[in-house]
């Protein structure tokens, strides 16, 4: 790579004005018939040690043709004026909300949480009360305070106890011993959205630079809160368009906590 610092010692220029983050200038002699082209980095990319890629400028000198890369210190997390966008410019935005989902998939599951613990007229009355108070039952491996599993094991201990949602579900003589703790059986997990806009001079340059979607990839700017494993960020999906003056290729990543399975969309 022509921008890798082993290969010379490129014209540095640093600036920053009323504390906005540090803009990078770094120009380089190229090869005259070199394809330079090849080269160039994804926009947003992060180049040791100059910063985030935004963009280029190449000026053809009387003896060789000098590109001057642009960089900043920061990614790019606000839309630029219209007056004021070029190409090479990246954008990202950020969206976390909520959905509905499975009680049974918390990662802190207990049984007790929506099934209620049923006793038969076998348990008696010690027994009833030691499982109210402990969630134990004298004789057996049961712990009504830490299962996670509606199967009760043991065949004899299944005549004696059982959990049901509802009390329609209790065979006669039947009576609830522990009421569930929550009446619901959905709740609220996070999820959200990071979406990069990337400028272009054109739209097919544009299209070149889509990416493939329900492919994992993460964000290489994501929000406080969620993690940057590859596996827990989807491409939900990629667009190339005309904005304007300009093209625009908008990608969007979906992030899931309990990651996306590998085998499915590895």
């Amino acid at each position: 790579m022509f921008y890798d610092y082993a290969y010379q010692l490129p014209e540095v220029t640093r600036a920053s004005e009323n504390g906005q983050p540090e803009r990078v200038s770094v120009s380089f002699n190229l090869n005259d018939g070199y394809d330079w082209q090849a080269d160039l980095p994804a926009p947003g990319s992060y180049i040791s040690p100059y910063g985030y890629y935004t963009g280029y400028i190449l000026n053809q000198g009387p003896g060789y043709p000098i590109i001057r890369m642009n960089f900043s210190s920061t990614a790019s997390l606000e839309y630029p004026g219209r007056d004021s966008r070029k190409a090479g410019d990246v954008v990202w935005a950020f969206h976390l909300f909520t959905y509905d989902r499975d009680l049974r998939l918390h990662p802190l599951y207990k049984t007790i949480w929506n099934y209620s613990l049923a006793i038969s007229q076998d348990v008696s009355t010690e027994q009833a009360n030691s499982l109210k108070t402990t969630g134990k039952i004298d004789g057996y491996d049961f712990d009504a305070s830490t299962a996670t599993d509606i199967t009760i094991q043991n065949k004899e201990l299944r005549k004696k106890i059982r959990w049901v949602q509802e009390a329609s579900e209790l065979p006669e003589s039947w009576s609830i011993c522990i009421e569930r703790e929550f009446t619901f059986d959905a709740y609220k997990s996070m999820t959200g959205t990071v979406t990069r806009t990337t400028y272009y001079s054109d739209v097919n340059t544009a299209r070149k630079h889509l990416s493939i979607p329900a492919s994992l990839e993460c964000p290489k700017v994501y929000p406080a809160g969620t993690s940057n494993l590859q596996r827990d960020w989807m491409i939900e999906d990629s667009s190339a368009n005309s904005d304007g003056d300009l093209a625009v290729e908008v990608t969007t990543y979906q992030y899931y906590e309990d990651s996306w399975s590998e085998k499915i969309y590895g």
